[in-house]
């Protein structure tokens, strides 16, 4: 098992997408994928003639492999996972949770937006008010109607948003909290780290009983997971879970009411 990541503390630069394999499954899938008649192998460039065999103690890939028992012990996937021959990606705020690599940023936006709930809702929010959004730099329109706009309930994002129709007609989609939700509670978050106005909100509104707040979500790092990088993994017979969906940056700014 030499040729498979054996230490759990393997660098992380190193380990931002990661290939699951048994024995078995490895060797089958060299000598399913690593032979082409007058090509060059996509690793490395080496040239495999019909009926010609790389040796797999050899085999040179583009990602790490670790045993999918090792994964399994050092490493965290979602239910169901992780499958032999496929392929996981992480981002380095959270570097032991892994997910297939096509679903990698719907996974981790939503995972992040979760958060930002959270975090108003241990603050003691009482109405978080959407003002602003943007997706791949084009400003979404917010209408009145309490519908969630397309740009974004296509990307999972706003879609517990309800409209307050005892607002005034300037404030747009909301959500809102039982006054049950005063209490002010302790909350960390490794996305508290990537955006200032969380930090800076959950610190004035314990120290100094904080009444409302500008804050923003973000999401516009792609952590080296994108389109190239799907096709790279589809080209060589390497699962990624799926359809690869595209990378999209994001920017949301909410006004925060509090209890």
């Amino acid at each position: 098992m030499d040729r498979f990541i054996r230490d759990r503390n393997y660098n992380i630069e190193d380990r931002h997408i990661i290939i699951v394999f048994s024995e078995n499954s490895y060797n089958d899938y060299v000598i399913n994928h690593a032979k082409s008649k007058f090509s060059l192998n996509p690793f490395k460039g080496l040239k495999n003639f019909a009926g010609a065999l790389i040796d797999p103690k050899k085999f040179v890939f583009p990602y790490p492999m670790i045993h999918v028992d090792l994964a399994k012990e050092y490493y965290n996937f979602p239910p169901g996972h992780p499958i032999l021959n496929s392929a996981y990606a992480m981002c380095n705020i959270i570097p032991n949770q892994y997910v297939p690599v096509s679903t990698f940023h719907e996974y981790f936006r939503q995972l992040k937006y979760s958060s930002l709930i959270e975090l108003c809702g241990a603050l003691g929010a009482k109405e978080l008010f959407l003002e602003y959004a943007e997706v791949n730099n084009k400003t979404v329109n917010v209408d009145l109607s309490g519908n969630i706009p397309t740009e974004l309930g296509s990307l999972g994002l706003g879609a517990n948003i309800g409209y307050n129709k005892n607002r005034n007609i300037n404030d747009n989609l909301s959500f809102t909290f039982s006054e049950e939700n005063k209490k002010v509670k302790d909350y960390n978050s490794p996305w508290l780290s990537t955006e200032p106005t969380w930090s800076a909100m959950k610190k004035t509104r314990k120290d100094n009983f904080l009444k409302s707040f500008k804050i923003e979500y973000n999401y516009l790092d792609d952590f080296g997971i994108n389109g190239n990088v799907a096709a790279s993994l589809n080209n060589i017979g390497i699962n990624i879970g799926g359809s690869y969906k595209d990378f999209k940056e994001i920017k949301l700014k909410y006004h925060v009411v509090f209890w």
